[in-house]
């Protein structure tokens, strides 16, 4: 707004000089928005140049003209003195007032993207997202909504900008403020030891290799690979740990897992029945009693005690069986050998005991080798020289009854015991072989054979099939054979 004013000249001046000025005008703008932008122009109608503009605020300029302005005004009052050159003056006031703001800022915003630090915070100030907020007058202030951030924002945020001017006059906008996790896990690991099960297999998870792994804004997922291990695996293996945060950032790092196998292998036994060769010895081995001993991984070596036999071990025989797995671990059981075989060399049958004794030149008697040789039936229970030289001519007598040797099995077909009944023209070691029909060996016991009747239970061996079989009997030059059928149950 303008304001102008004028006075007269003194009449004085006036009436002595024609061209004295008569009429002095101020001409003002307002100060608007605090500006200091207020501006006066003092104009004087008439008077010798030059002037002299005298002003309040202490400016005094002296010029060829009929007008001087000053400007950079804050609103108030303000005085201009004007004097030509013949000394004639004028003076004259004006108020200049501030014109209020009435018109609120232009708010601009800018979405921005942000990441959260170590600690999982991140901060922003309102200068981040304002794009170039405007105001007629003057910006006073700029908030914004929301300026901390953690793990709780992550993804985008709405956030509003609020422009104020220094009439309080305010403008707003929206940014989206998207919060970032880029820091991956702290993934921290320990070795292990774990033992194979009874199957050879062990399981781990995660969990059994993490010794405290952290992130910011927490963990979401653990994995570790490998996480299965076998037999294959004894010892030491390297596995990774992989934690994976809920903005999917991964962290790793590595353990040792030692496999180890504690278990002990499982000893199974069988009995079984072994026969003397016509040496008087045999020999049996660990997987002879084995009965299907088995290891949760793999069994190395197996071992049997005793494992050798003779005369004086006919009967029955308590063997141990000991297995060992690839870890050094072991278990026993035992099983019963029963070594069978009628006389070794050098010996005579007793058939009223089924015990075979030695004769002697210095005695000429029947002496027991590891039991007493009893009387024959109805002799009374002693081993009086009388009695054993019954059972010596008892033999002798026999000698004269068959010429040929001539065998009968039974029963026939037969499940596993067979009774072998022969008559035999001479004494001696007797060799029992059973051949399968494509002439093929499967059994063979040695017996000490005498002349005249004799009679033996043989315990077939369960690894011989259902099948057709041969016995065949030789003793010194003579024998016999009989086709015989195995049904097994």
């Amino acid at each position: 707004m303008k304001h102008i004013f004028f006075i007269i000249f003194s009449l004085f001046c006036t009436m002595l000089y024609a061209d004295s000025p008569e009429k002095l005008y101020l001409e003002g703008e307002n100060e608007t928005c605090l500006k200091n932008d207020g501006k006066i122009t003092a104009t004087i109608g008439s008077g010798t140049l030059p002037m002299t503009f005298t002003w309040s605020t202490g400016e005094v300029n002296t010029v060829n003209a009929f007008s001087n302005s000053i400007d950079g005004l804050a609103a108030g009052n303000y005085t201009c003195a004007v004097q030509d050159a013949h000394g004639c003056r004028a003076v004259e006031s004006i108020d200049l007032i501030l014109e209020r703001d009435s018109i609120p800022p232009v708010a601009g915003c800018k979405d921005i993207t942000v990441a959260l630090d170590e600690n999982g915070q991140v901060k922003i100030e309102a200068e981040d997202i304002d794009d170039n907020s405007t105001d007629n007058c003057v910006i006073d202030s700029m908030t914004i909504s929301q300026s901390e951030f953690d793990c709780y924002d992550l993804g985008s945020n709405q956030i509003v900008l609020t422009v104020t001017d220094e009439e309080g006059y305010v403008g707003t906008c929206e940014a989206t403020v998207t919060v970032e996790d880029t820091l991956a896990p702290d993934a921290k690991c320990m070795d292990i030891t774990v033992a194979l099960d009874s199957s050879g297999q062990v399981t781990i998870t995660a969990d059994d290799v993490d010794n405290g792994s952290t992130d910011e804004c927490g963990i979401d997922s653990k994995s570790v690979d490998p996480e299965q291990f076998s037999c294959s695996d004894l010892g030491e293996n390297e596995v990774t740990l992989t934690v994976t945060d809920e903005s999917g950032n991964e962290g790793t790092c590595s353990a040792t897992v030692t496999v180890e196998d504690n278990m002990p292998p499982e000893a199974k036994c069988k009995d079984i029945s072994v026969s003397l060769g016509s040496s008087g010895s045999v020999s049996i081995t660990a997987g002879s009693v084995d009965d299907g001993s088995t290891d949760n991984c793999s069994i190395d070596s197996m071992t049997v005690s005793p494992s050798e036999f003779s005369c004086s071990d006919l009967g029955s025989n308590s063997v141990t069986l000991t297995v060992y797995d690839k870890a050094g671990n072991q278990a026993s059981c035992t099983a019963t050998v029963t070594v069978e075989g009628d006389c070794c060399q050098g010996t005579v049958y007793d058939p009223s005991t089924e015990q075979c004794c030695e004769e002697t030149d210095e005695n000429p008697g029947i002496q027991p080798i590891d039991v007493e040789c009893n009387p024959p039936s109805g002799s009374g229970s002693g081993t009086d020289s009388t009695s054993t030289q019954k059972i010596k001519s008892s033999i002798e007598v026999d000698k004269v009854y068959y010429q040929s040797l001539s065998i009968e099995a039974y029963p026939n077909p037969v499940n596993d015991v067979l009774n072998l009944q022969a008559k035999s023209p001479a004494s001696g070691v007797s060799l029992i072989g059973i051949y399968n029909i494509r002439g093929e060996q499967v059994y063979e016991i040695s017996s000490y054979m005498i002349k005249g009747d004799y009679n033996r239970q043989i315990r077939l061996p369960d690894s011989i099939p259902s099948g057709t079989y041969i016995i065949n009997v030789k003793v010194g030059d003579f024998t016999a054979t009989e086709k015989i059928i195995l049904l097994k149950p």
